[in-house]
C-alpha cells in the first residue's frame, strides 16, 4: 500500500486476496496502532474525545474507558502488519483473523 489504511481496512483488503506490508506509518489508525503495539495511543484518542466525535460511544468517559480497556501488545515490538489470506501468505502468521458468521464461528 502506497497511502494510510486502517487496520480494519487492510483486513478487509486481505480477505480479497491481497498480500501486503502495511509499515506504522501507513497505519491509519491510531487506536489499531497502539492495540498492535506499534505506537502509544494519542491523548485525544485516550482521553475518549475522537471515539466519541465518532459517535463510537455515548460519552467521552465512556470511550476513555473503551480506549484504557483495550488489550495492547506491547510497545516497539512491531513496525507494521504484513497481510495476506492464509493460503497465500509467504510467511509463518503470528495471528489468524477468521472472517465467519456466527454459525461458523460457533
Amino acid at each position: 500500500m502506497d497511502f494510510p489504511v486502517r487496520h480494519c481496512v487492510s483486513i478487509n483488503i486481505g480477505t480479497l486476496g491481497a498480500t501486503f506490508y502495511l509499515p506504522a506509518e501507513q497505519h491509519a489508525c491510531a487506536a489499531a496502532k497502539a492495540a498492535l503495539g506499534i505506537s502509544e495511543l494519542l491523548e485525544k484518542v485516550k482521553s475518549g474525545k475522537v471515539p466519541y466525535m465518532h459517535g463510537l460511544s455515548s460519552s467521552q468517559g465512556a470511550a476513555a474507558r473503551i480506549m484504557e480497556e483495550i488489550p495492547k501488545l506491547p510497545k516497539g515490538k512491531h513496525v507494521g502488519t504484513l497481510i495476506s489470506p492464509l493460503e497465500k501468505a509467504p510467511f509463518d502468521p503470528d495471528v489468524i483473523i477468521l472472517v465467519v458468521c456466527p454459525e461458523q464461528a460457533m
